[in-house]
């Protein structure tokens, strides 16, 4: 008799922190990049993926749309958001230029070794239309938007956090 008296307000605690992690886990998910190569400084991301109005400077969540370089189609990637539909971005080797104010500094001449591509083969000059995001990485070895082009903002799954 006596062990029912605590029995019943354990398995009460137990359910409430069982639904408690299912809402929790219905929302957001705790992602560790599985890159050998790193294209972000942070270890552990949490993907919060009912939030998909992001901003410039805001990490997204998303799934590569094609076959390109080291990506291939679904692989799910966190990339920060550079340029937002309206603003021309132009870049070189180690700059990202958004509308004439250098708003990136980052050498892409690892990166451009590692896909065996020539800057004169990319698109260095954009104008995003509405809707679409320019998406960078932070470490010079990050396969982004400079080599694959703008993202649709309706692909975004979610917004991330780093969280170490």
């Amino acid at each position: 008799m006596r062990n029912s008296i605590f029995l019943k307000p354990l398995i009460f605690t137990m359910l409430v922190m069982a639904g408690l992690f299912h809402l929790f886990s219905m929302r957001f998910t705790i992602a560790v990049p599985k890159q050998s190569v790193r294209c972000l400084h942070a270890r552990f991301l949490l993907i919060d993926k009912w939030d998909t109005d992001v901003a410039i400077g805001d990490l997204v969540y998303f799934k590569f749309a094609s076959n390109a370089g080291p990506l291939y189609e679904g692989a799910e990637v966190v990339k920060k958001v550079v340029a937002m539909g309206g603003q021309t971005i132009d870049f070189d080797e180690w700059h990202v230029v958004v509308d004439g104010v250098k708003a990136v500094e980052l050498d892409m001449t690892q990166g451009l070794a590692r896909t065996g591509q020539a800057i004169s083969e990319l698109n260095t000059h954009l104008t995003l239309n509405d809707g679409e995001l320019f998406v960078m990485g932070e470490t010079p070895l990050s396969y982004d938007s400079r080599y694959w082009g703008p993202i649709k903002q309706e692909k975004i799954m979610g917004t991330a956090y780093a969280i170490y």
